[in-house]
């Protein structure tokens, strides 16, 4: 899988779902790609959250911090799936989603 291939997924994971502002894939603590949105300085952050999570035998599978906007990251293996959105969009099926999508990138990046 190429990157023009995780940019067109990304970019149809954001018209699939009504709200979705960005995305960023993140595989441990570096970004892979991003789509309508600056991951700059959270990836290595959420990485690190999710090690420490992970290291009191704790198995994570989403964060959600919610402001004006919805931050949702989806944790596959190393890979984190950061999304931007508005309040009123359908969580559950962006999960879905999103679980989708981390599955297929798994091993190809």
């Amino acid at each position: 899988m190429d990157l023009e291939e995780v940019n067109q997924t990304l970019n149809e994971l954001r018209e699939s779902v009504h709200g979705v502002r960005g995305s960023f894939l993140a595989k441990k603590d570096s970004v892979i790609t991003e789509d309508q949105c600056s991951s700059e300085y959270i990836s290595s952050t959420l990485f690190f959250l999710v090690d420490q999570i992970r290291n009191s035998s704790k198995d994570v599978t989403s964060l959600v911090f919610q402001a004006e906007d919805r931050f949702t990251a989806f944790v596959f293996e190393d890979y984190i799936l950061g999304v931007v959105s508005e309040g009123s969009t359908n969580v559950p099926f962006l999960g879905l989603l999103a679980g989708r999508v981390l599955r297929e990138f798994n091993g190809h990046l």
